[in-house]
Order: structure tokens, then sequence, then C-alpha cells
């Protein structure tokens, strides 16, 4: 039977879809996000794809923008989904420029749906990429995340900066000036030496709570943290802003984004505030694009392969009330690598151990809360005290990339230690 793939982050909503469409037979596969179900689809074997408006990482306009441009997508029959935009205009812009077959208002009516499925993909409709395209995806298909510039933004660009961001920038070179003086802190040292991951994965383990000044040529970052977790980052990157991550995502105009600014300035209130009372964005619009806001400058620095780092544990943490990151203590560490760590990567980190025995630090560990995939603990049930990186990879039900990202990680979290 034909494989559909069911892009939305509402778990009640995937459950609910999955069942209707298994009952009739279909094979069905789910994603949460729009860079998981690009990675999914680049596969080659989904035969429609139901895709909500409103995910995070690539927003459902954004991915249709990604698949129209590979040539192995273009045909991908789509149904979109949205409780949030309901108008004509972007059924119509969907259907003229994506060849959407149809945008469905949320709740979904299940007898619609299940026969605008049938039309779609038939009783046995299947598309398979050719064999020459399955062997370069293998190579090139790693998790990416376009690396923030210090460069100085153009004159349109400048125009999407709100004054927030300018404040925060102030904020962050002030304090990486007068809180993060060199001194004999706790945890400091190279990002060459020890990458990002691990760093956080050592404060997460020490249950520390104070702040990590992140510091990579130009490019500040600093991470507050409370027992361990994760609570606020701020950056002086006005690349990062609110404004034009809202643009970026199709969720406002450029010239939506510079009328807020100006009303921002005659007003004193929050960008997000004037863009509701504008009505250019409802509450849930603007809580994603701060949850993305809060994403893009944190996991952006798992990229990081130079730099120093200092941890200040004097610094009480800042909050930002309404808006946590979704993933918490070692499963952000563990989602950062999935992200941020190709192949290449792991391979430069894990050779000089390759051959050193692996042992656990808690034998008695659960890794559930970690969010590794099914695959990827029933992989992690191979590994016992004593046996090498190299062993590993002969014995895991993985693919060598991604067996070593889940040795890398538990290592990155202190869960295993290399008996050098």
């Amino acid at each position: 039977m034909p494989k559909i793939l069911v892009v939305d982050d509402d778990r009640a909503v995937q459950t609910m879809l999955v069942d209707l469409l298994e009952e009739r037979g279909y094979e069905v596969d789910t994603s949460r996000n729009g860079r998981q179900a690009l990675e999914r689809l680049r596969e080659g074997d989904i035969d429609l794809l139901l895709l909500d408006v409103l995910i995070p990482h690539i927003n459902g306009f954004a991915l249709l923008e990604q698949l129209r441009s590979d040539a192995d997508l273009t045909e991908l029959p789509v149904i979109m989904m949205s409780g949030i935009y309901r108008s004509r205009n972007h059924r119509s812009e969907m259907a003229q420029r994506f060849g959407v077959i149809e945008y469905l208002d949320k709740p979904l009516q299940p007898t619609q749906l299940l026969s605008l499925v049938e039309d779609a993909v038939g009783a046995g409709k299947k598309r398979r990429r050719s064999t020459e395209r399955d062997e370069v995806s293998a190579v090139e298909e790693v998790p990416h995340i376009e690396r923030s510039s210090a460069a100085p933004l153009s004159p349109r660009e400048e125009r999407l900066v709100e004054p927030e961001a300018r404040e925060e920038k102030a904020e962050v070179e002030a304090a990486a000036r007068e809180e993060f003086k060199q001194s004999a802190f706790v945890l400091q040292g190279s990002i060459k030496k020890t990458p990002v991951a691990p760093v956080l994965g050592k404060l997460w383990r020490q249950k520390e709570t104070g702040a990590l000044l992140l510091r990579n040529d130009k490019v500040k970052k600093i991470i507050y943290m409370d027992a361990g977790e994760v609570v606020a980052v701020k950056s002086n990157l006005v690349s990062e802003c609110l404004g034009r991550l809202l643009v970026r995502e199709r969720l406002i105009s450029a010239d939506q984004c510079t009328e807020s600014i100006k009303r921002m300035k005659s007003s004193g209130k929050r960008q997000g505030q004037v863009l509701v009372e504008m009505n250019v964005v409802t509450d849930k619009n603007l809580q994603f694009g701060l949850e993305m806001q809060l994403e893009t400058k944190l996991f952006e620095v798992f990229l990081w392969d130079a730099g120093e780092y200092r941890f200040n544990s004097s610094i009480a943490p800042e909050m930002r009330d309404g808006v946590q990151i979704e993933w918490r203590g070692g499963a952000l560490v563990v989602e950062g690598i999935r992200r941020a760590f190709d192949e290449t990567r792991l391979r430069s980190l894990m050779v000089p151990i390759l051959d050193v025995p692996l042992t656990y630090r808690d034998p008695q560990i659960d890794l559930r809360g970690l969010r590794f995939t099914k695959l990827e603990l029933d992989a992690l049930q191979q590994m016992r005290d004593g046996r090498t990186t190299r062993e590993l990879l002969g014995t895991m039900p993985l693919d060598p990339p991604d067996a070593l990202r889940v040795i890398y990680s538990l290592i990155a979290l202190d869960l295993i230690i290399p008996r050098t």
C-alpha cells in the first residue's frame, strides 16, 4: 500500500491521523518538524505528504518551497492542513505555486480527508527514486543548520532589526566584559579542544546553575542554566532577532516587520505584543516564533569548532516568561548533536578512542528521557561494558554515522566513559 508521511507537531493530531489512515491499510510515518520531514522525504519512498503549516524549524510554507526545488520531489502529492491560516489567498497561492492538492482547515473532516488521500495516491501507486539518486543521498543527507554571521547587515536587513535585539547585543557585550573577566572559573577552556556539546553535557550532569559565555571571534552568546537546564539564551547577533526570523519563516512580511518596529519605538511595547495588536500574528504564531528564536540562538553554537567557553556559577539565571526550549536536560544535547554533527566531524572526534573500551558511569541509567528513537534505544541494548566503539559499530543495528552519533552523545553527556 502507499506510504504517507504525516507532519504535525501536535501529538494528538498525529495519533488521530495515523489511526485513521492505518485502518484503511495505508503505511504511515510521522515527523514533528520541517527539518526532520525534509530528511525523511529525501529517502524517496513517500507517496503522499500531509503537511501542517505551523511546525518547528522549517514551517510548512518554507518546506514546500524546498520540496518543489528538488527534482525528485517536485511531483510529490501534498495535502496541507492548518488551524491558523484559513484565508483564500493561502489556498490559492499553495495551489498555483506548489500544486497542493487541497488546503484543509482544522479540525479535519475524516471523510473528506480519506477521499482526497485515495484520489492522490490510488490503490497501489509507489514513487521510487533511481538507484543513482539513493547512492548520492546516502552521502549528502546530514543534519544542517546555517551558520550565523557577524558580518554587517545590508540596509534592507537593518530595517528588520527591532530595538530589543540591539539592547540584547549591548547587554551581552557588557556582560562578556564585566561578568566573565579572565579568572579561575570552575569550567573554562577551548571549544576547539572541547566542543559545546560535552560542555553543556557536563553542566547538565552536575546540575549547575549560572551562566555560560561562549565566544567565537566576534560572536558572543550567554546560555543561562538552572539546575542543569537551559532556561534562556542571549546573543550579540542582531541577525537572530525575532522580526527577521518571522520574515524568514514567512509568518510576516518585511513591510509588516518594519511597521511593527516603528510602532514599538512610539509605544515602548515589545515587538511581539505590537504584532499581535496589528492582527499580523496570533498569540500561537508569536509563541512559535519566540520558541524558534530561542532554538536558533541555542543550536547554532553546536556547530562551532573554535572559540572559548567560560561558566560563571555566581550569575543568577535570567528566565524569559512563557518561552521554553522543547528539549530538556540531556535530550537537548542529544538534539544538538543530531542537528550539527555530520559523519566527518563525528569520525574526527571518535578516531582517537575507536579502540578504547567504554563503560557506563551508571549501568542502571534510564536513557528514555534523552529522546532517542526506538531504533536507537534498541541499538543501545547492544552496548556492554568493555566494548570499544569499533566493536560496537560492527554489532549495533544502525548505520555507522548514526551509531557514532549515539555513542558520542552518551560520551558528551558523561554517561559512558572511555577507559583511557
